[in-house]
C-alpha cells in the first residue's frame, strides 16, 4: 500500500504519527527560519543597494547643487568688487570736482571781495576828496 506524503507541511500531520510531529514541527520552524533570515538577508542587501544608490544620488546632487552656488558666490563676489570700484571711481571724481568747486568759490569769494575792497576804497577815496574840497583842499 502506497502511502500518500504532502509537500506542504501543514499536511504532515495526516501522515506522520502524533509522537514525530513535535520533531517535525521543530525542525520546519528551523527551516523556515533559516528561509526567512535568508529572505531578510537578501531584502537588507537590496535595501543597502537602494540607499547606497541613493546616498550616491543625493550626493551627485549635492555636489552640483554646491558647484552651482560657489559659481554664483564668485559671480556675486566679482560683479561686487567690479561695482567697488565703480563706487570708488565715482567718489574720487566727486571729491576732486567738490575740491576744484571749493577752489573755483574761494576764487570768486576772493575776486569778489577785492572787488568790494576796491569800490571801498575808491569811493572812500572820492568821498574824502569830495569832503576835502568843501574844506579848501585838494
Amino acid at each position: 500500500m502506497a502511502m500518500y506524503v504532502p509537500t506542504s507541511p501543514a499536511r504532515l500531520d495526516l501522515c506522520v504519527p502524533k509522537s514525530h510531529t513535535h520533531h517535525l514541527q521543530v525542525d520546519s520552524a528551523k527551516a523556515q527560519g533559516k528561509d526567512m533570515q535568508k529572505q531578510l538577508e537578501g531584502l537588507s542587501a537590496d535595501a543597502r543597494k537602494q540607499v547606497d544608490s541613493l546616498s550616491q544620488d543625493a550626493r551627485k546632487q549635492y555636489d552640483n547643487a554646491s558647484t552651482e552656488m560657489r559659481a554664483r558666490y564668485n559671480q556675486a563676489m566679482s560683479e561686487g568688487k567690479k561695482l567697488e570700484s565703480t563706487m570708488r571711481s565715482y567718489a574720487s571724481d566727486a571729491e576732486a570736482n567738490l575740491e576744484a568747486a571749493r577752489k573755483e568759490a574761494a576764487a570768486r569769494m576772493n575776486t569778489a571781495v577785492d572787488s568790494f575792497d576796491k569800490n571801498v576804497t575808491e569811493g572812500a577815496a572820492k568821498a574824502k576828496s569830495g569832503i576835502s574840497s568843501w574844506f579848501g583842499g585838494k
